[in-house]
């Protein structure tokens, strides 16, 4: 159990201390996120796109009521709101 401890606290270390070595990549990743991000919100539009199409749809053919369609209204905003927040928060503790 020792040799393990001691091999853990020397991985540990290294990665503590080589931490400028590897901060090169680190606009890389900023990068790979941002296009992360603009492919989430074009992905999450185009569902919240054909998600509202099919609800409206549905009520104007009497299939369900138009308060489903409100209700349908609220999970789009709320979706909208989680992709939001997750870049509000990256914005904070991201960079």
């Amino acid at each position: 159990m020792n040799k393990l401890k001691f091999f853990f606290t020397i991985v540990f270390t290294f990665m503590l201390l080589s931490n400028p070595v590897i901060a090169g990549g680190l606009a890389d990743a900023t990068t790979e996120v941002t296009e992360i991000q603009t492919w989430l919100y074009g992905i999450s539009f185009i569902f919240c796109l054909i998600f509202m199409i099919y609800q409206i749809g549905m009520a104007m053919m009497d299939k369900q009521q138009w308060a489903d369609v409100l209700t349908a209204f609220g999970k789009v905003a709320i979706a909208g709101g989680a992709v939001v927040g997750a870049t509000w928060a990256w914005g904070i503790w991201g960079t």
